[in-house]
């Protein structure tokens, strides 16, 4: 664990507890990304998504955005 692995569980269980908690992350990583509950992407300013963060991928292949290569 580093120190940001270390914030990041900590906010998570803030959250689990009721709490609101917002985050600014450039690009982090899977095991930091995973314990995201609610994900709210912007480009150029205007949101292109915002719901639960592990439908994120779901919903950019469904309009056509993204394409798997399994």
């Amino acid at each position: 664990f580093n120190s940001f692995l270390c914030d990041a569980l900590c906010f998570h269980r803030l959250g689990r507890q009721g709490k609101t908690v917002i985050m600014s992350i450039h690009q982090p990583r899977y095991s930091i990304f995973k314990t995201f509950d609610t994900l709210s992407l912007l480009s150029n300013g205007e949101f292109v998504y915002q719901g639960p963060a592990n439908q994120a991928m779901r919903y950019f292949e469904e309009i056509g955005e993204i394409k798997r290569f399994d």
